[in-house]
């Protein structure tokens, strides 16, 4: 992500959820409080929060794993989720020249389901059925479940569509899971902004 901070000295990935501040040394322990700092380092300067706060925040709410240890550097990695800081974030996602709002729901990212009418894909969407025709095979689910129907086989999402003031919401994370949609993530600012490119 292009940040705010000009502090951060290590590598930086970004998902859908995630914001992956990583910290490297060549002992495991170093490396732990290098992806503290870096953490720390991102939210403070990215949102303007005191550092005590973020530590505080990043003690109960973010988890981290050991990326490497097999060579010479070792590597730890924080998970800080988004969803947790939709209130200092605008959420969007981009699909052919359209941009669609992002909203959060039980801490998943949802997307107007006639997000994929924007890039060409056929829909239909009534009587809580959604309909998405893909390269590979059809997808229908109906609302509030999290079951999918793909090509005839079943698939299973951690979220169902949801029907929110009659539009037709889905989870992010189906765009790339179920429809063939290549989705990247990027934090500028207080802007983080999904880019969808049919596959």
């Amino acid at each position: 992500p292009k940040t705010n901070s000009d502090n951060l000295v290590n590598p930086f990935a970004e998902t859908e959820k995630f914001w992956i501040p990583i910290g490297l040394s060549e002992d495991l322990d170093e490396a732990m409080k290098n992806a503290v700092r870096e953490s720390i380092s991102f939210l403070a300067k990215q949102f303007g929060i005191d550092r005590r706060l973020v530590y505080a925040y990043l003690s109960a709410a973010a988890d981290y794993e050991v990326s490497q240890v097999v060579d010479k550097t070792k590597g730890i990695h924080a998970l800080i989720p988004k969803a947790d800081f939709k209130e200092f974030v605008t959420l969007e996602i981009k699909a052919g020249s359209e941009t669609f709002p992002v909203s959060v729901f039980n801490g998943t990212f949802y997307v107007p389901a006639n997000i994929v009418a924007a890039l060409g894909i056929k829909y239909s969407a009534k009587d809580s059925s959604l309909n998405i025709d893909t390269p590979s095979g059809t997808v229908k689910t109906t609302v509030d479940s999290a079951k999918y129907i793909k090509g005839g086989k079943s698939v299973y999402l951690n979220s169902p569509v949801l029907l929110t003031e009659g539009i037709y919401m889905l989870p992010a994370s189906a765009l790339s899971e179920l429809l063939d949609i290549s989705v990247t993530w990027t934090t500028e600012n207080n802007r983080v902004t999904g880019t969808a490119i049919k596959l």
